[in-house]
């Protein structure tokens, strides 16, 4: 038995690295199709999510500052000229940097407003604060809108 040696034959190996190889690919290819087909399923949602929150567009269409008894009554009126309703939560209302949204009347954390549509909303400061000169700020997903007011 010379020339027997031990161990296994090089067909036998040849067929075990094709098998290795044939397995590993697969295993590459089931993942690789995983990873892409998730990455298009967020890309879409993130897609349509842009789509929504650009088309959620208000503007200011009217403002007054009134001091009344040593107390500014802001009265300020929305308008959505978006292509989407805007929904309750949607905007944040800012007076010179101070977030005022859940102090309006209504809310504006839960003011909805319909494409085309406007709302009214109102805002008193608190006693004693008469600053004649404001800077009033809403900001929606797809940016803000601010304007300066001057209370008289």
């Amino acid at each position: 038995m010379k020339g027997s040696s031990k161990g296994i034959s090089t067909v036998i190996a040849v067929i075990m690295i094709v098998v290795i190889a044939v397995a590993l690919v697969g295993i590459l290819w089931a993942w690789s199709t995983t990873m892409v087909t998730g990455m298009q399923a967020g890309g879409s949602q993130q897609a349509q999510q842009l789509q929504q929150s650009a088309g959620k567009q208000v503007i200011i269409i009217n403002s007054k500052c009134t001091n009344v008894s040593n107390v500014n009554a802001i009265n300020f009126t929305l308008r959505n000229i978006g292509t989407v309703d805007i929904e309750p939560g949607d905007l944040r209302a800012f007076l010179d940097g101070e977030d005022i949204t859940a102090k309006t009347t209504p809310s504006l954390s839960a003011v909805g407003i319909k494409t085309g549509e406007t709302k009214n909303i109102n805002y008193q400061t608190a006693p004693g604060d008469t600053k004649v000169t404001r800077t009033l700020r809403i900001a929606g997903p797809l940016g803000a809108v601010e304007e300066g007011l001057t209370c008289s």
